[in-house]
Parts: C-alpha cells; sequence; structure tokens
C-alpha cells in the first residue's frame, strides 16, 4: 500500500470542492442534511421531547436529566451513519449516481461499523487520557477509516484503523490545517444556532419548541457542512491515491484522476 502525501494547499483542496459542487450543490447538501437529522438532530429529538427512558446523572457535581434512548441511540447508530455519509460522499466525489438514502448504506454490514466506531472512539478516548493534544492527533489519524471502510466493506475494522494510521501518516499536519481553513465558514453559519441557543438559556422555552428552532435555526450550517464534508471527501481520494489535482498551469495533468469531470478509471 502506497502512502501518498498530500501537497495540496488548501485553497487547491477548496477549489477543488467547489468544481464538484458546481451544479450538484442541493442534491449533496440533502445528503449531507439528512445525515446531520439522523445522527445529530435525532438524539436531540429523543431528548427534548421523548419523556420515556429517562435517569438522572450525576455532571460536574449536578444531577442532570438525560434520555437513555438518546444515549443508546448515538451509540448504536451514529457510528453506522458516519460510514454511510461517507459512501454517499465517495460516490458523489467518484462521479456516480447519487440519492440521500444512501446515508443508509451503513447499514448492510451494520456489525462492522458498529464495532469501527466503538474501537475508533475508545482509542481516541484512551489518548485523551494522556493530554488533550495526543487526543487531536489520535483523531486526526484514525480519521480516514470510515472512508476506507465504505470504500471497501469487506475490510476488517483493525484494518480500516491501520490503514488509515498509515495513511496520514505524513499527512496529519495537512489535514489539521485544512479543516482550520474552514473555521469562518462554519462559524458565520452557525450563528442562528448560537441565537436559539442563547434564546433558549434566557427564557423558559419548552422543549418541543426548542428543538423545532434548532432543526431549522441547524439549515445555514448544513451549507457549510456540505463544503466541508465534501473537501474532506476529496483529501481521502488525495491521500488514497484514488485523484490527483491538476499540476500548475501549463503543466501537464499528473498520473491518476483528473478532477472535475473527466470521468476517466472512476
Amino acid at each position: 500500500m502506497n502512502n501518498y502525501i498530500v501537497r495540496e494547499t488548501p485553497a487547491v483542496m477548496r477549489q477543488m470542492a467547489r468544481d464538484h459542487l458546481q451544479g450538484n450543490w442541493i442534491m449533496v447538501y440533502c445528503g449531507v442534511a439528512f445525515y446531520y437529522i439522523m445522527a445529530t438532530l435525532m438524539p436531540q429529538f429523543f431528548d427534548l421531547c421523548v419523556p420515556l427512558g429517562r435517569a438522572s446523572q450525576a455532571v460536574a457535581g449536578e444531577n442532570v436529566d438525560i434520555s437513555v434512548i438518546s444515549q443508546f441511540y448515538s451509540m448504536f447508530f451514529t457510528g453506522v451513519f458516519s460510514v454511510g455519509l461517507a459512501s454517499f460522499m465517495i460516490s458523489f466525489v467518484r462521479l456516480r449516481e447519487i440519492h440521500p438514502t444512501y446515508v443508509f448504506n451503513g447499514f448492510e454490514y451494520y456489525m462492522r461499523c458498529l464495532a469501527l466506531s466503538l474501537v475508533k472512539t475508545g482509542l481516541i478516548f484512551l489518548w485523551t487520557l494522556l493530554l488533550i493534544i495526543p487526543g487531536i492527533i489520535a483523531s486526526i489519524r484514525y480519521s480516514q477509516a470510515e472512508y476506507i471502510l465504505a470504500d471497501d466493506p469487506s475490510k476488517g475494522v483493525m484494518q480500516c484503523i491501520a490503514e488509515s494510521k498509515w495513511m496520514m501518516d505524513g499527512n496529519k499536519a495537512s489535514y489539521f490545517v485544512f479543516g482550520l481553513s474552514y473555521i469562518g465558514w462554519i462559524a458565520l453559519s452557525a450563528i442562528p444556532l448560537f441565537l436559539v441557543s442563547f434564546l433558549s438559556e434566557q427564557s423558559d422555552m419548552q422543549n418541543a419548541m426548542e428543538f423545532i428552532l434548532t432543526a431549522a435555526a441547524s439549515l445555514p450550517l448544513y451549507l457549510s457542512l456540505t463544503y466541508l464534508q465534501t473537501g474532506v471527501t476529496v483529501f481521502y481520494e488525495l491521500v488514497s491515491g484514488h485523484l490527483r489535482a491538476r499540476q500548475p498551469e501549463n503543466d501537464p495533468w499528473q498520473d491518476g484522476n483528473q478532477w472535475p469531470g473527466s470521468g476517466q478509471n472512476m
């Protein structure tokens, strides 16, 4: 297995993401929004709107009412949806026909997705026990595992972890800086969500109303996350050797797949 070093700048990779998204924003937005609705809004729905299955838990010395259903949902389904999102995004970036329901693709090999989620979370948690920075490095080191499994569901959990570790050798700094380059977009689009959170803390807002406002305020954020997820997938295609960016002007294309829309070797 080759170790491809990503030498493209964040600006180049973001441009590659925009080129892929040109004319496809609505389709990809629907898929990404569907993922975040299933992975993040659904647990919040159980937490705010479902009175059943609640328990008291000590948090920072105070008893907090939590939803057991929400906790179990996050544990057993969020990781599966993450692999499904990776499957959706890989299919899009490789110019295949896609549908938002591809986010459910991970359920075809549910136990493997669940095991990957638990192992990855456990490893990151163990590194975080040392210090925050080792935990961040570990999360970057294993960041490609869901993409590797979505790309080849026959691979085992530890193989995906090992391949992600190998792929990110020499690429962790590039991935970190690339992710930071989206901070402005994310922060700007998250303003409505921050306002809803502030209002809910300052007023006696009913849980159902808080959930509805949160869902509505998340829509602009999903736009930035669509841009981010496309860029992250472009990074995976580069680090896995499936895609090559264009050389500087007047230079020939590198070996490998051209972008965007070449359709070669896809």
